[in-house]
């Protein structure tokens, strides 16, 4: 059995832009572009609906996004509730 597994890598590398742009490294190291930014997950628990990166410029890197659809067995509703609540916040707080 896999341990853990990895999405298809159907999306550029992640590494290393020059700060603020879309170009990958053109300082004296001239790094070679790499995927250093990767999710993994665990067969048979959840199914990945969704892999790519995302086109934000806060790092020298591209962060990377995940969906999975998973069954829960057990809710802690109190703790869900709290959780759906503060993402909302977040979401809210960065329109």
């Amino acid at each position: 059995t896999e341990r853990f597994k990895e999405g298809p890598l159907l999306f550029k590398p992640t590494y290393k832009y020059d700060d603020d742009c879309d170009v990958y490294d053109t300082g004296k190291k001239m790094r070679v572009p790499s995927y250093t930014d990767r999710i993994l997950y665990k067969p048979g628990q959840c199914i990945l609906k969704y892999y790519n990166r995302r086109e934000h410029r806060f790092s020298d890197h591209r962060p990377v996004l995940a969906i999975f659809e998973c069954e829960v067995k057990k809710t802690n509703k109190e703790l869900k509730s709290q959780i759906h609540k503060e993402a909302l916040q977040q979401i809210q707080s960065k329109i």
